[in-house]
């Protein structure tokens, strides 16, 4: 086969119609897992569109350099996961450095709109239970739930570009746990991982025939599939390894079993009413999803009901109002929800308490409260650009000094009288610090765009402080 550089425009031009929507079209960034430097070296070129610029590859591997610099019109990187990344029970990744083929990017999309997740779970599971004995003795219904629901979400990963607020990744630890208590073994469990995830690859090539997509094209895209799929299979052992490390702590009892399913989404509505009925919940009634990290008993005491997540050591449970004040381990909470619809309100919490995990914070945290600490956290490097600008001119007594000084700055909001109390100090004194900061670094505190420098930098001390 010749190589892209190699061949001739009408060999290379896209059969239209298939990912010819573009940015105008609402195009969503790639998965690009599935990138290597032999398919970015092999000089892919495409015809511009209408809607968007070609891409060409220059045939000496730098266009997978220059892919991994591409970022969305959002300027966030899209989702994407190496074989080298995994998930350890109870971390929050620092950073991520994804490789994209944005050629892809179309195709992805249409594809997956047409992906039929419950054929192709009918049929996998069919043949799981057919070839891995151990599958058997679980509950059919709730197996195919679970399936269920860790396609639609690994579908909705590919396709928004991202896995948002982790929580496919926290999906299939939960699912690994789950076999694990069920007595699957871990050999056994990613047996019928692998025969789920061959009838994934071949109903995307299925369809890919169908369409007309070129080989090259559908290639890749098994590529970028399989690699997301070792990723997945890395969530699904560190939940089983975290339940089977401590299975007597970890084992959840029938109500606590119930009322994960339904936090997670994972029940249709017969079912929502017959869990709210065995945990004692008003159906009309609204719940806030908390998050809680460790399995203190004080904590689960606040709670209506909550049950143990031991692949990220934290607790799990509902609240009929906010949760307020410190509790003395990390808390997110999502929005108040209907029983039915309690999946959103656990979104915003795993957002919120990785958030507040990461960062150390005290009090409890909605996501609506942690949006500027995820582009702080997603963007190490540049954090770590403004902590040299503001504090690298300092040795370490006066640096924490001066952190301590500009943090109490911030938490009085601009107000010099009230930072001096709180570090009892006098107000001359503390002007006198501000003073000497400004002066050193060229930063006016009471300019918008320096102040939000320092507050960076700040933050990125306690992402810092906190990463062990």
């Amino acid at each position: 086969m010749r190589r892209g550089k190699d061949k001739t425009p009408e060999e290379c031009e896209r059969r239209p119609g298939w990912g010819d929507r573009g940015a105008a079209g609402g195009a969503r960034p790639l998965p690009g897992a599935g990138t290597s430097a032999r398919s970015a070296a092999g000089g892919v070129t495409k015809r511009p569109t209408q809607n968007g610029p070609a891409l060409r590859g220059s045939g000496d591997g730098s266009g997978a350099a220059e892919a991994l610099r591409i970022q969305d019109d959002n300027g966030r990187f899209p989702f994407a996961l190496s074989v080298r990344q995994t998930w350890e029970p109870g971390t929050v990744p620092v950073h991520k450095e994804p490789r994209v083929n944005p050629r892809l990017q179309q195709v992805v999309v249409d594809l997956l709109d047409e992906f039929p997740v419950e054929t192709v779970v009918d049929g996998a599971l069919a043949e799981v239970r057919a070839e891995v004995p151990a599958f058997r003795a679980v509950d059919a219904d709730r197996m195919r739930e679970d399936v269920t629901g860790a396609l639609a979400l690994a579908r909705e990963a590919l396709q928004n570009g991202v896995d948002e607020s982790g929580q496919e990744r926290d999906a299939l630890r939960t699912i690994g746990a789950t076999r694990a208590e069920q007595g699957v073994g871990l050999d056994a469990m990613l047996t019928g991982f692998r025969i789920v995830a061959r009838t994934v690859i071949d109903t995307i090539l299925d369809l890919a025939r169908e369409h007309d997509v070129d080989s090259e094209a559908a290639l890749e895209l098994t590529r970028a599939v399989w690699v997301h799929c070792d990723a997945a299979a890395a969530a699904l052992s560190a939940g089983h390894r975290a339940f089977t490390e401590a299975p007597g702590e970890h084992r959840l009892g029938d109500d606590e079993a119930v009322l994960r399913r339904l936090v997670r989404g994972s029940l249709g509505d017969e079912a929502v009413a017959a869990a709210c009925a065995e945990l004692g919940l008003e159906p009309r009634g609204t719940f806030a999803v908390v998050l809680a990290g460790g399995g203190l008993t004080d904590v689960r005491r606040r709670l209506v009901a909550s049950y143990p997540d031991p692949a990220a050591d934290r607790v799990v449970g509902l609240a009929t109002t906010p949760p307020l004040g410190p509790w003395g381990v990390p808390v997110g909470y999502g929005d108040r929800a209907a029983p039915a619809d309690l999946r959103r309100s656990y979104q915003g919490a795993v957002e919120a308490w990785e958030m507040a995990t990461a960062f150390g914070l005290a009090e409890p945290q909605h996501p609506d409260e942690v949006q500027l600490l995820r582009a702080v956290h997603a963007l190490p490097e540049l954090g770590d650009r403004f902590v040299e600008r503001c504090l690298g001119h300092l040795d370490d007594v006066r640096r924490t000094t001066t952190r301590e000084t500009l943090d109490a700055w911030f938490a009085a909001h601009g107000s010099t009288d009230a930072a001096a109390d709180t570090l009892f100090v006098h107000r001359n004194t503390l002007r006198y610090r501000l003073r000497t900061f400004s002066e050193a670094t060229g930063l006016a505190l009471d300019r918008t765009e320096d102040a939000f420098v320092v507050w960076w930098a700040l933050r990125r001390l306690d992402e810092l402080d906190h990463a062990g």
